[in-house]
Protein backbone atom coordinates (compact mmCIF):
# COMPACT_ATOMS: atom_id res chain seq x y z
CA UNK A 1 0.00 0.00 0.00
CA UNK A 2 1.21 3.46 -0.84
CA UNK A 3 1.74 5.94 1.99
CA UNK A 4 0.90 5.59 5.61
CA UNK A 5 -2.36 5.90 7.45
CA UNK A 6 -2.52 7.18 11.01
CA UNK A 7 -3.50 4.61 13.60
CA UNK A 8 -4.19 0.89 13.74
CA UNK A 9 -5.71 -0.27 17.01
CA UNK A 10 -5.69 -3.96 17.89
CA UNK A 11 -7.78 -4.62 20.96
CA UNK A 12 -11.03 -5.43 22.65
CA UNK A 13 -14.56 -4.36 21.85
CA UNK A 14 -17.52 -4.92 24.14
CA UNK A 15 -21.13 -4.10 24.72
CA UNK A 16 -21.21 -2.22 28.01
CA UNK A 17 -23.91 -2.37 30.64
CA UNK A 18 -23.57 0.52 33.08
CA UNK A 19 -25.28 0.45 36.47
CA UNK A 20 -25.39 3.77 38.36
CA UNK A 21 -26.25 3.10 41.99
CA UNK A 22 -28.68 5.56 43.54
CA UNK A 23 -27.68 6.50 47.06
CA UNK A 24 -25.11 4.78 49.24
CA UNK A 25 -24.17 1.36 47.80
CA UNK A 26 -24.99 -1.58 50.06
CA UNK A 27 -22.75 -4.63 49.42
CA UNK A 28 -24.39 -8.03 48.96
CA UNK A 29 -27.82 -6.46 48.49
CA UNK A 30 -30.06 -5.28 45.66
CA UNK A 31 -29.38 -1.59 45.07
CA UNK A 32 -31.80 0.78 43.30
CA UNK A 33 -29.96 1.89 40.16
CA UNK A 34 -30.24 3.40 36.72
CA UNK A 35 -29.05 0.89 34.12
CA UNK A 36 -28.24 1.56 30.46
CA UNK A 37 -26.20 0.06 27.64
CA UNK A 38 -23.66 1.31 25.12
CA UNK A 39 -20.63 0.33 23.09
CA UNK A 40 -17.24 -0.03 24.72
CA UNK A 41 -14.03 -2.01 25.02
CA UNK A 42 -10.66 -0.35 25.57
CA UNK A 43 -9.38 -0.79 22.01
CA UNK A 44 -12.71 0.22 20.47
CA UNK A 45 -12.99 3.25 22.77
CA UNK A 46 -9.50 4.44 21.89
CA UNK A 47 -10.23 3.94 18.18
CA UNK A 48 -13.46 5.96 18.38
CA UNK A 49 -11.67 8.75 20.24
CA UNK A 50 -8.81 8.95 17.72
CA UNK A 51 -11.31 8.94 14.85
CA UNK A 52 -13.23 11.76 16.52
CA UNK A 53 -9.91 13.62 16.87
CA UNK A 54 -9.57 13.58 13.10
CA UNK A 55 -7.11 10.71 12.71
CA UNK A 56 -7.52 8.00 10.07
CA UNK A 57 -8.17 4.96 12.27
CA UNK A 58 -8.57 1.24 11.70
CA UNK A 59 -9.59 -1.28 14.35
CA UNK A 60 -8.78 -4.97 14.39
CA UNK A 61 -10.97 -6.62 16.99
CA UNK A 62 -13.24 -9.65 17.28
CA UNK A 63 -16.97 -9.59 16.63
CA UNK A 64 -19.67 -12.17 16.95
CA UNK A 65 -22.81 -12.23 14.83
CA UNK A 66 -25.34 -11.24 17.49
CA UNK A 67 -27.25 -7.96 17.76
CA UNK A 68 -24.69 -6.52 20.18
CA UNK A 69 -21.85 -7.17 17.73
CA UNK A 70 -23.80 -5.43 14.98
CA UNK A 71 -24.43 -2.43 17.23
CA UNK A 72 -20.73 -2.18 18.09
CA UNK A 73 -19.76 -2.37 14.42
CA UNK A 74 -22.32 0.30 13.52
CA UNK A 75 -20.93 2.59 16.23
CA UNK A 76 -17.50 2.30 14.60
CA UNK A 77 -18.83 2.83 11.08
CA UNK A 78 -20.59 6.03 12.14
CA UNK A 79 -17.27 7.71 12.98
CA UNK A 80 -15.37 6.29 10.02
CA UNK A 81 -13.33 3.53 11.68
CA UNK A 82 -12.08 0.92 9.20
CA UNK A 83 -13.16 -2.54 10.40
CA UNK A 84 -12.26 -4.41 7.22
CA UNK A 85 -9.63 -6.61 8.91
CA UNK A 86 -11.55 -7.40 12.10
CA UNK A 87 -12.29 -11.04 12.93
CA UNK A 88 -15.87 -12.31 12.87
CA UNK A 89 -16.75 -15.46 14.79
CA UNK A 90 -19.90 -17.11 13.46
CA UNK A 91 -22.62 -17.89 16.01
CA UNK A 92 -20.72 -16.11 18.79
CA UNK A 93 -21.72 -13.17 20.94
CA UNK A 94 -19.95 -9.86 21.42
CA UNK A 95 -17.58 -9.22 24.29
CA UNK A 96 -19.34 -7.91 27.39
CA UNK A 97 -18.47 -5.42 30.11
CA UNK A 98 -20.51 -4.56 33.19
CA UNK A 99 -19.66 -1.58 35.36
CA UNK A 100 -21.20 -0.55 38.66
CA UNK A 101 -20.81 3.17 39.26
CA UNK A 102 -21.41 5.14 42.46
CA UNK A 103 -23.21 8.48 42.67
CA UNK A 104 -19.91 10.32 42.17
CA UNK A 105 -19.30 8.62 38.84
CA UNK A 106 -16.49 6.43 40.18
CA UNK A 107 -16.15 2.75 39.37
CA UNK A 108 -17.14 0.44 42.22
CA UNK A 109 -16.72 -2.79 40.27
CA UNK A 110 -16.15 -3.78 36.68
CA UNK A 111 -16.56 -7.23 35.13
CA UNK A 112 -15.36 -8.08 31.63
CA UNK A 113 -15.72 -11.03 29.29
CA UNK A 114 -13.21 -10.71 26.43
CA UNK A 115 -13.06 -14.40 25.65
CA UNK A 116 -13.90 -13.71 22.02
CA UNK A 117 -10.71 -11.81 21.17
CA UNK A 118 -8.61 -14.01 23.47
CA UNK A 119 -9.63 -17.02 21.37
CA UNK A 120 -8.47 -15.57 18.04
CA UNK A 121 -5.37 -17.22 16.56
CA UNK A 122 -2.56 -14.59 16.56
CA UNK A 123 -1.79 -15.60 12.98
CA UNK A 124 -5.07 -13.99 11.89
CA UNK A 125 -3.95 -10.49 12.88
CA UNK A 126 -0.39 -10.93 11.61
CA UNK A 127 -1.04 -12.67 8.30
CA UNK A 128 -0.80 -9.41 6.31
CA UNK A 129 2.41 -7.73 7.51
CA UNK A 130 2.19 -5.20 4.70
CA UNK A 131 -1.19 -4.03 5.98
CA UNK A 132 0.09 -3.72 9.55
CA UNK A 133 3.02 -1.64 8.44
CA UNK A 134 0.91 0.71 6.33
CA UNK A 135 0.03 2.57 9.55
CA UNK A 136 2.22 5.21 11.15
CA UNK A 137 1.41 3.99 14.66
CA UNK A 138 0.01 0.87 16.27
CA UNK A 139 -1.85 0.74 19.56
CA UNK A 140 -2.44 -2.53 21.40
CA UNK A 141 -4.36 -3.12 24.59
CA UNK A 142 -3.83 -5.81 27.21
CA UNK A 143 -7.12 -7.47 26.32
CA UNK A 144 -4.96 -9.24 23.74
CA UNK A 145 -3.22 -12.41 24.88
CA UNK A 146 0.54 -12.52 25.42
CA UNK A 147 0.83 -14.66 22.31
CA UNK A 148 -1.07 -12.09 20.26
CA UNK A 149 1.01 -9.19 21.62
CA UNK A 150 4.27 -10.99 20.91
CA UNK A 151 3.23 -11.88 17.37
CA UNK A 152 2.05 -8.35 16.55
CA UNK A 153 5.14 -6.73 18.08
CA UNK A 154 7.32 -8.97 15.95
CA UNK A 155 5.44 -8.17 12.74
CA UNK A 156 5.05 -4.41 13.11
CA UNK A 157 8.14 -2.23 12.54
CA UNK A 158 6.94 1.21 13.70
CA UNK A 159 6.09 2.83 17.02
CA UNK A 160 3.86 0.78 19.30
CA UNK A 161 1.65 2.33 21.97
CA UNK A 162 -0.02 0.24 24.67
CA UNK A 163 -2.84 0.61 27.16
CA UNK A 164 -2.56 -1.68 30.18
CA UNK A 165 -6.38 -2.05 30.60
CA UNK A 166 -6.50 -3.37 34.19
CA UNK A 167 -4.37 -4.52 37.10
CA UNK A 168 -4.88 -8.19 36.25
CA UNK A 169 -4.25 -7.83 32.51
CA UNK A 170 -1.33 -5.35 32.65
CA UNK A 171 1.31 -8.11 33.12
CA UNK A 172 0.50 -9.37 29.61
CA UNK A 173 2.57 -6.45 28.30
CA UNK A 174 5.78 -7.59 30.03
CA UNK A 175 6.92 -9.78 27.16
CA UNK A 176 6.88 -6.85 24.70
CA UNK A 177 8.19 -3.98 26.84
CA UNK A 178 11.31 -3.70 24.69
CA UNK A 179 9.08 -2.98 21.67
CA UNK A 180 6.83 -0.38 23.25
CA UNK A 181 7.40 3.28 22.56
CA UNK A 182 4.70 4.42 24.98
CA UNK A 183 2.71 2.80 27.78
CA UNK A 184 -0.32 4.35 29.45
CA UNK A 185 -1.21 3.06 32.93
CA UNK A 186 -3.02 4.13 36.06
CA UNK A 187 -1.42 3.57 39.44
CA UNK A 188 -2.81 0.09 39.93
CA UNK A 189 -1.85 -1.00 36.42
CA UNK A 190 1.66 0.40 36.92
CA UNK A 191 2.02 -1.82 39.99
CA UNK A 192 0.66 -4.83 38.11
CA UNK A 193 2.95 -4.29 35.14
CA UNK A 194 6.14 -3.42 37.02
CA UNK A 195 5.64 -5.68 40.02
CA UNK A 196 6.65 -2.75 42.26
CA UNK A 197 4.81 -0.72 44.93
CA UNK A 198 3.29 2.62 43.89
CA UNK A 199 2.14 4.04 47.19
CA UNK A 200 3.75 7.46 46.74
CA UNK A 201 5.28 9.67 44.04
CA UNK A 202 8.79 8.31 44.63
CA UNK A 203 7.62 4.73 44.19
CA UNK A 204 5.60 5.67 41.09
CA UNK A 205 8.73 7.18 39.57
CA UNK A 206 10.81 4.11 40.43
CA UNK A 207 8.20 1.79 38.89
CA UNK A 208 8.01 3.94 35.73
CA UNK A 209 11.80 4.05 35.47
CA UNK A 210 11.89 0.28 35.74
CA UNK A 211 9.65 0.05 32.66
CA UNK A 212 11.97 2.46 30.86
CA UNK A 213 14.97 0.32 31.80
CA UNK A 214 13.14 -2.56 30.10
CA UNK A 215 12.90 -0.63 26.84
CA UNK A 216 9.81 1.60 27.05
CA UNK A 217 10.48 5.20 25.93
CA UNK A 218 7.55 7.01 27.55
CA UNK A 219 5.35 6.05 30.50
CA UNK A 220 2.16 8.03 31.11
CA UNK A 221 0.59 7.50 34.54
CA UNK A 222 -2.89 8.73 35.42
CA UNK A 223 -3.44 9.34 39.14
CA UNK A 224 -7.08 10.35 39.47
CA UNK A 225 -7.53 13.50 41.52
CA UNK A 226 -3.73 13.73 41.85
CA UNK A 227 -3.39 14.48 38.14
CA UNK A 228 -1.06 12.67 35.74
CA UNK A 229 2.65 12.31 35.02
CA UNK A 230 4.91 11.40 32.11
CA UNK A 231 8.32 9.77 32.48
CA UNK A 232 10.88 9.50 29.68
CA UNK A 233 13.99 8.38 31.56
CA UNK A 234 15.35 11.91 31.92
CA UNK A 235 12.52 14.26 32.84
CA UNK A 236 9.32 13.92 34.84
CA UNK A 237 6.38 16.01 33.62
CA UNK A 238 3.31 16.40 35.82
CA UNK A 239 -0.06 18.12 35.55
CA UNK A 240 -2.77 18.55 38.19
CA UNK A 241 -6.33 17.40 37.83
CA UNK A 242 -8.83 20.11 36.93
CA UNK A 243 -12.27 20.49 38.54
CA UNK A 244 -14.95 18.51 36.71
CA UNK A 245 -18.45 17.25 37.36
CA UNK A 246 -17.85 13.52 36.95
CA UNK A 247 -20.70 11.60 35.33
CA UNK A 248 -18.87 8.35 34.54
CA UNK A 249 -15.13 7.71 34.95
CA UNK A 250 -15.13 4.47 32.95
CA UNK A 251 -13.85 5.81 29.61
CA UNK A 252 -11.53 8.55 30.87
CA UNK A 253 -8.37 6.46 30.62
CA UNK A 254 -9.19 5.39 27.08
CA UNK A 255 -9.67 9.03 26.03
CA UNK A 256 -6.31 9.82 27.67
CA UNK A 257 -4.60 7.08 25.64
CA UNK A 258 -6.17 8.35 22.43
CA UNK A 259 -4.94 11.89 23.11
CA UNK A 260 -1.42 10.60 23.85
CA UNK A 261 -1.48 9.00 20.40
CA UNK A 262 -2.79 12.23 18.90
CA UNK A 263 -0.16 14.38 20.61
CA UNK A 264 2.71 12.05 19.79
CA UNK A 265 1.75 11.78 16.13
CA UNK A 266 1.11 15.49 15.75
CA UNK A 267 4.55 16.39 17.12
CA UNK A 268 3.58 17.79 20.52
CA UNK A 269 6.16 17.78 23.31
CA UNK A 270 5.86 15.23 26.12
CA UNK A 271 4.60 17.95 28.46
CA UNK A 272 1.91 19.08 26.03
CA UNK A 273 0.96 15.50 25.16
CA UNK A 274 0.40 14.90 28.87
CA UNK A 275 -1.86 17.94 29.01
CA UNK A 276 -3.73 16.77 25.90
CA UNK A 277 -4.38 13.46 27.67
CA UNK A 278 -5.70 15.32 30.69
CA UNK A 279 -7.95 17.44 28.47
CA UNK A 280 -9.36 14.36 26.74
CA UNK A 281 -10.03 12.66 30.09
CA UNK A 282 -11.82 15.78 31.28
CA UNK A 283 -14.15 15.64 28.27
CA UNK A 284 -14.79 11.91 28.78
CA UNK A 285 -15.61 12.31 32.47
CA UNK A 286 -18.64 14.46 31.65
CA UNK A 287 -20.27 11.74 29.52
CA UNK A 288 -22.38 8.85 30.74
CA UNK A 289 -20.96 6.63 28.00
CA UNK A 290 -17.50 5.16 27.38
CA UNK A 291 -16.80 7.73 24.65
CA UNK A 292 -18.14 11.27 24.78
CA UNK A 293 -20.26 12.36 21.84
CA UNK A 294 -18.72 15.80 22.38
CA UNK A 295 -15.20 14.59 21.59
CA UNK A 296 -13.83 16.40 18.54
CA UNK A 297 -10.39 17.66 17.59
CA UNK A 298 -11.58 21.24 18.05
CA UNK A 299 -13.05 20.57 21.50
CA UNK A 300 -9.92 18.71 22.56
CA UNK A 301 -7.63 21.54 21.48
CA UNK A 302 -9.83 24.23 23.03
CA UNK A 303 -9.83 22.35 26.34
CA UNK A 304 -6.07 21.83 26.07
CA UNK A 305 -5.47 25.56 25.53
CA UNK A 306 -7.73 26.47 28.44
CA UNK A 307 -5.85 24.10 30.74
CA UNK A 308 -2.49 25.40 29.58
CA UNK A 309 -3.51 28.89 30.68
CA UNK A 310 -4.55 27.58 34.13
CA UNK A 311 -1.55 25.36 34.74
Amino acid sequence: MKGHRDVLVIGGSTYDTTCVVLGEPIPKDSNPSRIYGGCGGVGRNIAENTARMGMHTALMTAFGTDAFSKEIAESCNRVGIDLSRSFVSENAGAGKYISIIDGEGELLLGASDLGLIEAVDPAYFTRDVRYLNSFSSLLVDANNTEEMLTAVAGAYKGRIFADAVSIKKAPRLRSVLNRLDTVKVNRGELAGLSGKPVGNDRQIREAAEYLISEGVHHVFVTKGTDGASCFDGETVYSVPSFPVNVVNATGAGDAFSAAVLYGSMRGYSSADTLLLGTAASHIALTSGYAVSGDMTEEHLLNTFRAFRKKK
